[in-house]
């Protein structure tokens, strides 16, 4: 099996990242961070599927961006809070990703690793594994659960992963490289229903974003997490007593974002616009830690992160599950999301436990907390090929679909 052309591949709710593994770390990031979303066009009857790629934008609510007007098509997610919903969607977006982008020439297709959400069916996992060796013909494959990657990436093999992503949260425990599956929780709230929220909180702003991509790239832009509760309310309070002397400070979307201090802040839109925030950005990061604020009942991320490592671990186990915790996904690049997260969870843990975050190691690229189950997967993928770990062609002729299950728990 030849390294060159072993592929890494994440299928996510919101993008699609793929690459070899081969170019790792020389390449710290994946080649391929494509939308995970298809153009049905309307030319032919039955309408024909195209993939769209790195420079098509698609909005979280389905609408695509500009680019995609022109084929004049509906858009379509095989893909929705990491479950895979349509196969045949998810087979085009998998060949544009390996024969368009990464390289692969038919009929000398390489190995593939699959990094696997959390809580995927048992279904799903047969039925890629089925699509693999049948329709692209890989000589192996390999799954692994994108938590333990995440661990992988910084180099840990236990601890806690809190997964913020395009529609959900997961918050999943793995000891040794296992995950246990019993201890993840899930919560339906991402980067989706924040950036409706944060189009709430500004409805009657004069000129608001205009499409679903301007409030998105806002909502990248604008969203922090203040230290503790209490510095929240501090800032909503200085908020309050500002009034139109005040100086509103101008930042452009791309900037460095400055520290919240309930100060207004005008930011300034690529397409020109711009829009005017005071703490609705502390507000909307607040909303993902407290599901009150969201108009939901429930336990808040902190509480279920302890429920996952004391449902999980036993006696001294559980410091190792609390003493490293991981905050990766797409949501991670919210400012101090991760340190206010700590703060919650040392609110609740018992005095003898020193709840800690995973440090990136230095030798590592800034981008791993975004694109950590990747990175691990292009870990692990050249411990597989020296250890031979992969599913052969031979293990699914001989087992079929379940053959996905053969060497990968």
């Amino acid at each position: 099996m030849e390294d060159q052309t072993c592929c890494v591949l994440n299928l996510g709710s919101d993008t699609t990242k793929a690459g070899l593994s081969h170019n790792f770390p020389e390449e710290p990031e994946p080649r391929v961070v494509a939308p995970s979303a298809l153009l049905r066009t309307h030319a032919h009857a039955n309408g024909q599927r195209v993939a769209l790629t790195n420079g098509d934008s698609v909005g979280s609510n389905g609408g695509c961006g500009a680019g995609s007007d022109a084929y004049g098509g509906d858009v379509l997610r095989p893909v929705v809070r990491g479950e895979i919903v349509d196969m045949d969607g998810a087979e085009a977006l998998i060949h544009s990703c390996l024969y368009d982008h990464c390289g692969w020439q038919f009929g000398a297709e390489g190995c593939c690793v699959i990094c696997e959400p959390v809580l995927t069916a048992r279904s799903t996992r047969e039925a890629l594994t089925q699509r693999m060796f049948e329709v692209f013909n890989v000589p192996g494959l390999f799954f692994q659960d994108e938590a333990s990657l995440a661990l992988f990436a910084v180099g840990k093999t236990s601890g806690c992963v809190v997964d913020v992503g395009h529609a959900k949260v997961d918050v999943s425990t793995v000891l040794e490289g296992q995950l246990l599956s019993s201890s993840t929780r899930r919560l339906n709230v991402g980067m989706t229903q924040l950036t409706s929220l944060l189009q709430q909180l500004l409805q009657g702003r004069t000129m608001p974003p205009s499409n679903t991509l301007d409030w998105e790239a806002l909502a990248r832009r604008c969203l922090h997490t203040a230290d503790s509760q209490f510095d929240l309310e501090r800032a909503c309070q200085l908020a309050a007593v500002h009034d139109a002397s005040t100086p509103v400070v101008t930042v452009d979307v791309g900037s460095a974002p400055p520290r919240p201090t309930g100060e207004p802040i005008t930011y300034a839109l690529p397409d020109g616009q711009e829009v005017t925030i005071a703490t609705e950005g502390l507000q909307v990061a607040e909303a993902l830690l407290r599901p009150e604020l969201r108009g939901e009942c429930g336990p808040t991320l902190a509480e279920c992160l302890v429920s996952s490592v004391s449902t999980s671990y036993e006696g001294n186990a559980r410091r190792v599950g609390l003493e490293s915790m991981l905050v990766c996904g797409g949501g991670s690049f919210i400012p101090g999301i991760a340190h206010r997260l700590l703060h919650d969870v040392k609110a609740l843990a018992t005095p003898s436990l020193k709840p800690g975050l995973c440090a990136v190691p230095d030798y590592m690229p800034k981008c791993t907390a975004h694109f950590a189950p990747w990175i691990g997967g292009a870990v692990v993928t050249k411990i597989l090929l020296n250890q031979n770990q992969f599913i052969s062609k031979w293990d699914y002729e001989e087992e079929g679909p379940c053959a996905g299950y053969r060497k990968c728990l």
